[in-house]
């Protein structure tokens, strides 16, 4: 079982987490300074920080984790939803960012960090994705679009209604973008987009 720290000062998301990760041995603390001193005595694979802590931010936790002769992977959960706590996030050292409003990617998130890629909550990769068609994979815009609602977790039925498409439409534009990616699954795919920061 993998080893986590959860750190954040709310006993409802806490307990949130321990029910939506149960495949995690978390320990839980409600402030950045205990979590410090809990992840010098063990080795976590993945922290899970809030940025909103009662004695030190969570940036300063960031960093100090990060400092350690043997780190975890660091996931920011937080309500920011702007650019510039994403950035100065990411300069401090975390491997991914998901926000409260989506606690429902946070398996995915979870997952995602653990395998060394970078999970962006879609809510603010609009602040990191480049514009026009993404470079190393040339997907066009649509094909991106699809990519990351699939990342969302959502069908082809509820993709081709929110792009008042058909499902076989989907599956179309599916085949060229896993053609494009030298993929044949959409696991895979959405996997190697994070990894190719195709989607962050």
């Amino acid at each position: 079982m993998i080893n986590a720290l959860v750190v954040d000062d709310s006993p409802s998301v806490r307990a949130g987490l321990n029910f939506m990760l149960p495949h995690l041995d978390i320990t839980e603390s409600d402030a950045a300074v205990g979590a410090l001193e809990l992840a010098v005595r063990h080795d976590f694979q993945l922290a899970i920080v809030d940025l909103e802590l009662p004695d030190r931010d969570g940036m300063w936790l960031i960093g100090e984790l990060k400092n350690l002769s043997n780190p975890p992977k660091i996931l920011t959960l937080t309500t920011h939803d702007d650019e510039e706590t994403l950035l100065s996030v990411l300069r401090a050292g975390a491997d991914s960012y998901c926000t409260k409003k989506s606690m429902n990617l946070i398996s995915i998130a979870v997952d995602v960090t653990l395998r060394g890629d970078r999970f962006i909550d879609p809510v603010v990769s609009r602040f990191l994705l480049p514009s026009g068609d993404c470079g190393e994979c040339a997907l066009s815009c649509t094909e991106l679009r699809i990519l990351k609602a699939v990342a969302e977790g959502k069908s082809n039925k509820q993709i081709a209604i929110a792009n008042n498409v058909a499902p076989t439409t989907i599956k179309t534009h599916l085949g060229r973008i896993f053609e494009k990616m030298g993929c044949s699954r959409r696991e895979e795919a959405v996997a190697k987009a994070f990894r190719m920061g195709v989607l962050v």
